[in-house]
């Protein structure tokens, strides 16, 4: 942080700070504290424009001359715009040219790019293509800035959707289970309600066995009796 005097180092530091806790509509910035001379943040395409659903990632390169001179600013992203440069991303506004002062802070800086994605102006252009198709006509550029969006700034959203089979499979899985409970349950109730009417069913079958037994000897005692009689 040698490039910039102590006072600006706390002040730079400060107004980072505060975007990270209360981050700007579309706009998130990245904090890096061992380098604060280089800012990056990422800025939301604006809804109706054709940059709406990019990520355009941004630099604002602080010289240490800050605040006294403006920073730089640079689309890291590659854009179709009027006033970035097609070359190197550098951005072209009034704000950080002759209308700078030294009181302006990051946040006002970052919002002012976003704000150009809104109302791009041919009359200061760096991408001179740019300036002559919006021009000419604004469906024309609208249709080659939204290209340019959805192949260098569109947002990758990771989905997490199974397969169709997996899915059947799982609810398959699912109902055999619930299939299989309901059978056990069933299974326990009309066993529970078999024994208490028919109690007999609930001998073990060494009891079994015994009762046999017995009634075998009694059978015999009772031959043996009519025998004695005749």
């Amino acid at each position: 942080m040698e490039n910039l005097a102590p006072r600006i180092v706390k002040r730079v530091a400060k107004e980072l700070h505060l975007l990270i806790k209360e981050p700007l509509e579309g706009i998130k910035v990245t904090l890096n504290e061992e380098k604060l001379t280089e800012i990056y943040a990422d800025i939301g395409g604006p809804l109706g424009t054709p940059y709406e659903g990019g990520s355009f990632k941004v630099k604002l390169q602080l010289g240490c001359t800050f605040p006294s001179q403006p920073p730089k600013a640079f689309f890291i992203t590659r854009i179709f715009h009027p006033n970035v440069d097609p070359r190197n991303g550098e951005i072209c506004v009034n704000t950080l040219k002759r209308d700078w002062n030294d009181k302006k802070q990051i946040k006002e800086i970052l919002m002012i790019i976003r704000c150009l994605l809104i109302f791009p102006n041919p009359d200061s252009a760096l991408n001179e293509e740019a300036a002559n198709l919006l021009q000419q006509g604004y469906n024309d550029f609208f249709t080659r800035a939204r290209n340019m969006t959805q192949i260098h700034a569109r947002v990758k959203i990771k989905t997490n959707i199974k397969k169709e089979s997996d899915v059947l499979k799982n609810q398959e899985n699912t109902d055999n289970c619930e299939n299989n409970k309901l059978h056990d349950d069933c299974t326990k109730t009309n066993t529970e309600k078999f024994v208490k009417i028919n109690p007999v069913t609930s001998i073990s079958p060494r009891t079994k066995s015994s009762h046999n037994v017995t009634r075998k000897k009694k059978k015999r005692r009772d031959g043996k009796r009519s025998l004695k009689r005749l």
